[in-house]
């Protein structure tokens, strides 16, 4: 609906110069002869050239906007991008550090089970289990 506006509004400015042209005796004046035939077609050229760069210059102008608005949409969604990546990459971080803790608890299961104290032993693997824990808010953190 908008092009058709603009065009519209182009062809009434064009029709308006050729009938200013002409109620002010421009065509009598082309119709003429000598010199005056050519100025008058000259001046409805230079009106009608005119107008062409008045609607230039309205086009270019929506067209930059237009322009501005997309780069802006544009640069949103690369934010967008940006952030998903960080919080891809911190997912699996912790991931890879649950997964080496889980490793490391299980490599140490027969040395837990050798200690003599029990106490000793449980106080390694609730450190353990903490570390774990803590890897699981950060990951409920990051992926609310």
């Amino acid at each position: 609906m908008r092009e058709v506006t603009k065009w519209c509004g182009a062809v009434f400015l064009f029709c308006g110069i050729v009938c200013i042209w002409y109620f002010y005796g421009g065509h009598e004046a082309a119709l003429g002869s000598g010199p005056n035939k050519f100025d008058a077609i000259g001046v409805l050229f230079s009106g009608l050239a005119f107008a062409g760069m008045l609607v230039t210059l309205l086009l270019q102008r929506q067209e930059l906007i237009d322009n501005r608005n997309e780069f802006k949409r544009t640069a949103d969604a690369n934010e967008r991008m940006a952030a998903n990546g960080l919080k891809q990459i911190q997912v699996q971080w912790l991931l890879e550090k649950k997964k080496q803790i889980l490793k490391i608890m299980e490599a140490r299961e027969a040395e837990f089970a050798a200690f003599d104290d029990e106490e000793h032993a449980e106080m390694i693997k609730n450190l353990y289990l903490s570390e774990l824990e803590k890897i699981d808010q950060e990951y409920t953190r990051i992926t609310s």
